[in-house]
């Protein structure tokens, strides 16, 4: 057995303490007999132990310290004498074990918890983690799958703890009869035999009190004795019976039919509020059971069309017990399926013949969708074009989630199709309408998309909106990854604003829950970007150390992604290289960069397209020949391409007004607004409106006659400079 000092320590506290009686309490087999017997052991001299029906003729020894072990079938006999025992003057402490508290005034509980992870592993160190972590961390359980696997190998005892873990054993000889195998652990306290216990082991995940009193047929209060000797456990508000136990009782046959009586109606209810919503609550309800609809899906096919993921081979088996109205039903969620597994002839096939057999607007649209969808993963552009605008003819009358998915999905469309405006407007209107159902999910993603289509019209202000609001509603769908996407794409929005600290703490926050899931695309992007933002704050060897040491990992996709950032990271080092006269360091980083592109076979991957796409804008940027406005210092004189110096020596507004709007042109958004300008221009005066308007035109126009006619353009609130334009101070 592996040593707990913890509770040990607990132990030792309680009767520091002049606690009279200390019971360890927990479910079969979590060690508290060991640990009992090792607190006696420790104390030799004046201690006993007893088990079972020894305890009450023992309750006369004269010891300091009396090992009370295993009272559970004597709890009721035990509990008036050794309560006029422990009121007794010099009367000796009482160490018992239960699985149930023995609810005396005198009693102090220590709960036996079961192992961790680590404890688990310091006791079988030959067992594997698999194996172990189907053994749930009980002591008994981990010695007896030790012996049998010394026996049969782990291979067979994992397949017999996965089917059959009561007939784990035998156990030690010298040991409690209820220790020589699994069954008996579990079974040994009278709680197993109670029939509401044997009927909620038919739920094979957690399960809530009405969903207890449903299978079972009797109140919640039935399941108090289970629960007290941990034969049920909790796990926050639901409760759940380890599957080391469940797979040792089997349920009555009415019970079983009660439970997927139960699961038959969760699942119709769920479908119908997937249309109309609450679309959230429909969700979560089919999460909580989610466990057990996985059981019931190969025989009951609309259980598996719920589930999601869509799980492809669950799909298939359900596909053979489907009817004409839920084949439909099936094929679209096995095509969705099929599209995230990458096996995209096959969820073509699927979604068209879901197309052909629906009956349903709602289900046709979806499917209509669903195929769109594909089509753009095929680059097939008319086809994606002509099946979102049937999806919009067929979709149900608002408000329903198919017309939010109809309306999201020619949103998709058109933004592939370059017509942002058609996508903002369809995207919100599919916003509006997943919050109108309750679906938070799909709002999510709707959302953040609208933050994408600001974000690439340099509006800072929508995006950080649009993509909190993303964050917050993947957050309400429970969705961790889908708010740690838009919690980096939020970063990126700060980052191009200058704002570099809220921009790292974005992406730190951001990347672990994306290389937990293996996003490579994402973690490839965000990386990136961190480590361009560690550079811009001048932690140069920090961020190249980060690109260094994702390239190497062993993901073809996440390298060749990372590579083309690597490229971009090269191109950036050579114009800054120039900037300060290295010349030879510059020219060594380009032809970096030409080494660290990938090739155009490996470039065109899914998961590296965005990369290829900045790395073709930053050879673009580093190869073109821009026009360079000279400045004095402060922006006292000006040297427009083309032009001659022009002295702003006395013209304190127009000069002003130029440096703000050279700054910004560091920012990809480059543009500043008006009242910006005037606050440059003249800080600290109140101005009339009109007189400000004035003032701030005659400002530009003295600057582009000066030169900057061609370069300083209006923008949609101010003004900016030409992003073609570069940028040299002369310190002179």
């Amino acid at each position: 057995m592996v040593s707990r000092p913890d509770l040990m320590a607990d132990l030792a506290l309680c009767f520091a303490d002049d606690a009279r009686l200390v019971t360890l309490v927990g479910g079969p087999g979590v060690g508290k007999s060991f640990l009992a017997r090792a607190y006696a052991a420790e104390q030799p001299r004046i201690s006993r132990v007893v088990s079972g029906a020894d305890a009450i003729a023992a309750l006369t020894a004269e010891v300091d310290l009396l090992v009370l072990d295993d009272v559970d079938e004597v709890a009721d006999a035990l509990a008036r004498p050794l309560a006029r025992l422990l009121e007794t003057p010099g009367a000796p402490r009482v160490l018992a074990t239960a699985r149930a508290p023995l609810r005396l005034g005198a009693e102090v509980c220590v709960e036996v918890p079961a192992l961790t992870p680590a404890e688990a592993e310091a006791l079988a160190p030959e067992l594997d983690r698999a194996l172990l972590a189907e053994l749930e961390g009980r002591p008994l359980a981990i010695e007896l799958a030790t012996a049998y696997a010394a026996r049969f190998g782990a291979e067979a005892t994992l397949d017999l703890i996965r089917r059959e873990p009561g007939a784990l054993g035998p156990g030690r000889r010298d040991g409690a009869p209820h220790h020589t195998s699994w069954q008996a652990a579990v079974t040994w306290s009278p709680e197993a035999a109670g029939a509401a216990f044997r009927a909620v082991c038919a739920f094979a995940g957690p399960f809530d009190v009405a969903d207890a009193e449903q299978v079972a047929g009797a109140p919640a209060s039935a399941l108090a004795a289970a629960v007290d000797a941990g034969l049920v456990e909790r796990t926050g508000a639901r409760l759940v019976v380890l599957a080391l136990v469940r797979r040792c009782i089997e349920p009555a046959p009415d019970a079983l039919e009660r439970h997927q009586a139960l699961l038959v109606g969760a699942v119709d209810r769920a479908r119908a509020q997937l249309g109309r919503g609450p679309v959230d609550a429909a969700l979560a309800r089919l999460r909580d059971l989610e466990a057990d609809l996985l059981r019931l899906a190969p025989s009951h096919a609309p259980a598996a069309v719920v589930l999601d993921p869509p799980r492809p081979e669950l799909l298939t088996e359900a596909l053979e017990v489907s009817d004409e109205a839920t084949r439909p039903w099936v094929l679209d969620a096995r095509s969705r399926g099929l599209r995230l597994a990458g096996r995209l002839d096959e969820a073509v096939a699927d979604a068209d013949e879901a197309i052909r057999l629906a009956t349903d607007d709602g289900l046709r649209t979806q499917a209509r969708c669903t195929r769109a969808v594909l089509a753009l993963r095929r680059g097939e552009m008319e086809t994606a074009a002509r099946l979102a605008a049937e999806a919009l003819e067929t979709a149900p009358d608002s408000p329903h989630r198919a017309r939010a998915l109809a309306e999201t999905c020619a949103g998709v469309v058109a933004l592939e199709g370059g017509d942002r405006a058609s996508a903002r407007a369809k995207l919100a209107r599919g916003a509006d309408l997943a919050r109108a159902v309750s679906d938070t999910a799909m709002a999510a993603e709707t959302e953040g998309l609208l933050g994408n289509l600001a974000q690439a019209a340099c509006e800072p202000r929508q995006a950080t909106e649009h993509y909190r609001r993303a964050v917050e509603h993947a957050r309400r769908a429970g969705d961790v990854l889908l708010a740690s996407l838009f919690t980096g794409y939020l970063a990126s929005v700060c980052h191009e604003e200058g704002d570099l600290e809220a921009a790292i703490a974005g992406y730190d926050e951001a990347l672990p829950e994306v290389e937990a899931a293996g996003a490579a695309r994402h973690l490839a992007l965000f990386t990136a970007a961190k480590s361009a933002a560690l550079a811009a704050r001048g932690e140069r060897g920090d961020a190249r150390a980060l690109v260094e040491r994702l390239a190497e990992r062993d993901d073809v996709a996440l390298t060749a992604a990372i590579a083309c950032f690597k490229a971009v990271w090269h191109l950036a080092e050579a114009r800054v290289a120039h900037a300060t006269g290295e010349h030879e360091t510059a020219r060594w980083h380009r032809e970096a960069a030409a080494d660290a592109a990938p090739p155009d076979a490996v470039a065109a991957h899914d998961d590296v397209a965005i990369a290829t796409r900045v790395l073709d804008a930053a050879v673009a940027e580093a190869t073109r020949v821009r026009p360079i406005l000279q400045l004095g210092p402060g922006c006292v004189w000006m040297n427009a391409p083309g032009h001659a110096r022009v002295d702003l020596t006395g013209r304190d507004a127009p000069r002003r007004i130029l440096a703000a709007l050279v700054e910004a042109l560091q920012r990809p958004c480059a543009s500043v607004t008006t009242d910006s300008l005037l606050e440059a221009g003249w800080p600290g005066e109140r101005i009339l409106p009109d007189a400000a308007r004035g003032r701030l035109k005659t400002a530009v126009w003295t600057l582009r006659r000066a030169g900057l006619a061609d370069f300083l353009q209006t923008a949609p609130r101010g003004y900016r400079l030409s992003p073609d334009l570069a940028v040299e101070f002369d310190p002179d």
